[in-house]
């Protein structure tokens, strides 16, 4: 919203001098009901039910993705029926960061009931004021999110209730025209999003298929799937001889600056195998050598929870970052190829490897010396290498290219 109370800083052309939106209570236009509650026995068949993930997972629920069935009498039936335009909440959460994420029934069920984790939440006037596709984000919004998490409360869980829902305030657009364009225009960006993951899963199940044949099953030092004319069989080597990992250095926290060159930190190797999120910055140094990430880098976290996590920096550029402690740098050695060893270092073999070495409950942590331990079977000639690793990266460079797209979606 603009400083102009209650109007959007961007909006159709053809909504440009209507009204501004109005501000309501939500009790003003609904009413709030908990949901069914039954013994495990009583479900898996039955009645289709909304449950807490269909809410949780999805802005919007059809009465045809609903896989949950619960067995209800008549009169439960009736007391917990949903119909279309029906909005439900989560009602409990393990972290006040996700309580109470909404959902619209956009369909007409048929018998449907809800569950006792979610809140229904249905107009009580002759017109509901908001239109569906709109409805599925008019709560979703960030104001409106930080009010949910403000009035709900946290003990051991977070939770919140159709009361402390009503007096929670909303804004809409009175003209239903607007509310359409905007949750239709929502409602294709979402498609596209949608789209988008299933472009990268794919690239990802085609990398995984490819690597499971291009390398050696355990017990045997000749892949299924080969380039075309390499016959000699791989052989054992450690990691130690194929790349040595660095490890990072202590920079003093008390001389962190605001600019500078980044440091990349364990926090900044990420779930995606990419290095990102937000860098700390430190001076430049003379004897910063020993230290210095350049693009294409493999690094791995070596403690916390990503420990074992492998990822590469792509800059695309010249710049340069600072390796911190505890993150480990995947040195390169003449005679092998950088690819190669970037896909060896995010394998089935290195995280079997990485497994065995982790003690369950403690807090993770890897030395360089360890890793210098992980044994891989190779093919020694470096053409091969090479035509492996570049397969690999070619693969990752359209993930990443499909993920930036993700990202500006």
């Amino acid at each position: 919203m603009s400083p102009k109370k209650n109007v959007p800083k961007r909006r159709f052309k053809e909504f440009l001098d209507a009204p501004a939106w109005e501000q309501h209570r939500v009790g003003e236009y609904y009413a709030f009901k908990n949901g069914v509650n039954k013994g495990k026995e009583f479900f898996g068949k039955g009645l289709p039910i909304v449950n807490f993930t269909d809410v949780f997972n999805n802005r919007e629920i059809t009465s045809t993705n609903l896989v949950g069935r619960v067995n209800l009498d008549e009169s439960e039936k009736r007391s917990y029926l949903v119909k279309q335009g029906d909005i439900f909440f989560t009602r409990t959460s393990e972290v006040i960061e996700e309580i109470g994420f909404p959902s619209v029934m956009m369909d007409s069920p048929t018998d449907t009931v809800f569950s006792g984790f979610v809140l229904r939440g249905r107009s009580i006037t002759n017109s509901d004021p908001l239109e569906n596709h709109f409805k599925k984000y008019v709560f979703f919004t960030e104001p409106f999110r930080r009010e949910m998490q403000k009035k709900s409360s946290m003990t051991t869980r977070a939770l919140t209730s159709g009361t402390a829902i009503k007096e929670m305030d909303f804004v809409f657009p009175a003209n239903k025209n607007e509310q359409q364009r905007i949750g239709e225009y929502l409602t294709k960006l979402e498609a596209l999003i949608s789209m988008q993951l299933v472009r990268i899963d794919k690239l990802r199940v085609i990398k995984d298929s490819y690597l499971s044949v291009m390398f050696p099953t355990k017990g045997n030092n000749i892949p299924k799937l080969r380039f075309k004319g390499f016959t000699d069989a791989w052989e054992q080597r450690k990691l130690e001889e194929i790349s040595p990992v660095r490890g990072g250095y202590a920079f003093r926290s008390g001389e962190f600056l605001q600019e500078g060159i980044p440091v990349v930190r364990i926090s900044n190797i990420l779930i995606d195998g990419t290095v990102g999120g937000e860098f700390i910055h430190y001076k430049k140094q003379d004897n910063d050598g020993n230290y210095i990430l350049k693009d294409g880098s493999a690094v791995i976290a070596m403690s916390g929870a990503t420990t074992g996590k492998v990822a590469r920096l792509s800059i695309q550029s010249d710049k340069i970052f600072y390796q911190n402690q505890r993150v480990g740098y995947f040195q390169p050695i003449g005679g092998v190829n950088y690819n190669f060893v970037c896909t060896i270092v995010k394998s089935d073999l290195f995280l079997e490897q990485l497994r065995s070495l982790l003690v369950a409950g403690a807090q993770p942590n890897i030395s360089a010396k360890q890793l210098g331990t992980f044994e891989f079977i190779i093919p020694i000639d470096s053409v091969e290498q090479s035509k492996i690793g570049d397969f690999t990266l070619c693969i990752d460079s359209l993930i990443s290219l499909h993920q930036r797209k993700l990202d500006k979606l």
